[in-house]
């Protein structure tokens, strides 16, 4: 990818980049940067198994797909309709118009680290899908967790929730097996140096 050069502390990010504890760092300087600055829309998918915490032969199986979830613009909330935009910040949402009734997706970007050779852009993001089951996805992981969710071809840690809050106890379920992918589905294209359903070079 062609060198892009932020002007700010660090050059690469609207942040300096500040030293980070290497698990926390799951990526090269340029994979990094491809979280913010090249993808445009990202598709989260996730699937998996749910137990009864009381009654290991009651399970069921789950799946969650929230597509759209594009590119915005930090100030004005809006959606990014040029790469120019995302020097003022960016953060991703999904479009779905009653979030808090059925699904909902958000990443964001807190400070960038690097730790062992590695960086992070400060890629963090949330799901949340009640349109079968209440599900909540969390990444990275907040506490340790045996699931992990695919994003540019790396593993990173995930919290993956049946939630339960309104639930009598013996409906209580806990995710037993799951994993999750976040996969770009369009690119920026850079003035036609990129192709926007690859992300590569033209």
């Amino acid at each position: 990818m062609g060198k892009v050069l932020h002007a700010s502390g660090s050059g690469y990010f609207p942040g300096c980049i500040v030293a980070g504890d290497p698990e926390d760092c799951p990526w090269t300087l340029e994979k990094a940067m491809q979280t913010y600055w090249r993808v445009r829309t990202w598709t989260f998918t996730a699937s998996g198994i749910a137990t009864n915490t009381y009654d290991s032969s009651d399970s069921f199986p789950f799946s969650s797909t929230i597509t759209g979830i594009t590119s915005h613009d930090s100030q004005t909330d809006v959606p990014q309709t040029l790469e120019e935009g995302l020097v003022c910040g960016n953060y991703f949402q999904n479009l779905n118009p009653n979030p808090n009734d059925d699904f909902y997706s958000f990443i964001g970007f807190g400070q960038p680290e690097t730790g062992g050779g590695l960086y992070s852009s400060g890629f963090q993001g949330e799901a949340a899908d009640n349109r079968i089951y209440p599900l909540e996805f969390v990444f990275p992981a907040i506490d340790s967790t045996i699931f992990d969710i695919s994003i540019l071809d790396t593993d990173i840690p995930i919290n993956m929730n049946y939630v339960n809050d309104d639930e009598p106890e013996e409906f209580i379920y806990d995710i037993t097996s799951g994993s999750a992918t976040l996969t770009p589905t369009e690119w920026w294209s850079y003035g036609g140096t990129y192709d926007i359903s690859t992300g590569e070079p033209l």
